[in-house]
């Protein structure tokens, strides 16, 4: 797949399941990938994200809205589960990886470079783990 938005993030999810396998997502004025537990209870969010490369997200100052940028390339909060094998995320208008609020991330042979306010950030709560890949970042 290849996803780029003109307006807001890219991929967005809430409660449920996410796999994501493969292609770019890029070019974002916001977030390139939105992880959001239930907000109103329910089932939580389980992510997969596999080989994927989201570049060059976050980048919009968002001059005219309530919420000011830059951005994170991939945000995560109140309750994800998520693991990400051999994902890219660079270019990013602020941290590449932000997590937040119980939730957990796993990053497995990932690359994270040029993020303005670095690779990652963990916050409240958050989790992120970074481990070397074994085998190939295929998806189940």
């Amino acid at each position: 797949c290849d996803i780029s938005s003109s307006s807001g993030a890219g991929v967005a999810a809430e409660g449920g399941t996410l796999v994501l396998r493969g292609g770019s997502v890029h070019d974002c004025p916001r977030q390139g990938l939105v992880l959001l537990g239930p907000l109103l209870g329910g089932e939580p969010l389980n992510a997969t994200v596999c080989g994927t490369a989201l570049r060059q997200n976050g980048n919009d100052l968002g001059d005219f809205d309530a919420v000011r940028g830059p951005f994170d390339g991939v945000i995560a909060r109140n309750g994800v589960e998520a693991v990400f094998r051999g994902v890219t995320v660079e270019g990013s208008g602020a941290a590449g990886v932000a997590v937040f609020e119980d939730t957990n991330i796993v990053l497995q042979g990932c690359t994270l470079s040029n993020n303005k306010k670095g690779p990652s950030s963990a916050r409240n709560g958050g989790d992120l783990v970074t481990e070397k890949l074994v085998g190939e970042a295929s998806c189940p």
